[in-house]
């Protein structure tokens, strides 16, 4: 599927397939659709938009999208493939979430464009977190239940830290920016 659509609103009618319910604008076809790219006119992917579509394996996001709003391909099981956007400065609330990319991502860090998606570390013992230079937002809930964590060193280009960023670090003592 190529999308193009720029009004895309985030109110999609929801329909029952495999028992999960999906939200989007593609009706019964979304079990035969297994590649998205979006085209130039792009700036901004909806939530939602393919959330739950399991036969989704390849999405390509140009450098135009600078922003994807919440759970966009939560469940996408099958999702492996992904080419990203350089200049996304927001992503939302689980965006790629139980996505085989997602789930597969050996990063201690996965940046998404300039933001900072997940910290993907289950024991972060206690050692300091740098963040990189040029990364401008911290998804929500980039750093949730990472109990561990104690300091974290956030750079003058950090413009943006979303909800619920830090939920669960108990033991976060130091936030450096």
């Amino acid at each position: 599927v190529n999308w193009n659509a720029i009004d895309c609103g985030e109110t999609y009618r929801k329909y029952q397939h495999e028992k999960n319910s999906i939200w989007g604008p593609f009706g019964d076809t979304a079990s035969n659709i297994v590649s998205i790219k979006f085209g130039s006119k792009v700036e901004k992917i909806p939530s939602y938009l393919c959330c739950n579509m399991s036969s989704i394996v390849s999405v390509i996001i140009p450098d135009n999208v600078v922003s994807i709003g919440d759970r966009t391909f939560f469940g996408c099981s099958v999702l492996r493939n992904l080419k990203i956007s350089t200049n996304l400065i927001h992503v939302g609330s689980e965006s790629f979430s139980h996505t085989r990319w997602y789930d597969n991502n050996s990063d201690d860090i996965i940046y998404l464009g300039k933001v900072l998606y997940k910290y993907n570390v289950e024991n972060a013992c206690g050692k300091p977190i740098y963040i990189k230079d040029g990364t401008v937002s911290i998804a929500s809930e980039a750093f949730k239940g990472k109990d561990k964590l104690t300091e974290i060193y956030i750079p003058d280009s950090v413009t943006e830290i979303e909800r619920f960023v830090f939920m669960g670090c108990a033991h976060l003592t130091n936030v450096r920016l």
